[in-house]
């Protein structure tokens, strides 16, 4: 019914999502480690790796999606 299927994307949505720049990939992976070790989701949603921006993306015990990414600034696309 309806009323199935919305209370199923409800039950899967985030009440806040939050991005953080960090200063390397291996940065984005120990995050992701220590998220695991304290309870966390990890890989909520598919990483992300381009040759110029990795992330990765953890919920924390509360429910809100966090989401360490890097960029390598000299590997950015010139437009």
């Amino acid at each position: 019914t309806a009323a199935y299927f919305i209370t199923q994307r409800l039950l899967r949505t985030s009440e806040v999502s939050l991005a953080l720049g960090v200063d390397s990939r291996q940065a984005v992976d120990a995050m992701l480690a220590a998220a695991g070790a304290d309870g966390g989701k990890v890989d909520v949603n598919p990483p992300q790796d381009l040759p110029f921006m990795f992330s990765r993306s953890f919920e924390d015990l509360d429910g809100h999606v966090w989401e360490p990414l890097y960029f390598d600034m000299s590997k950015m696309p010139q437009g």
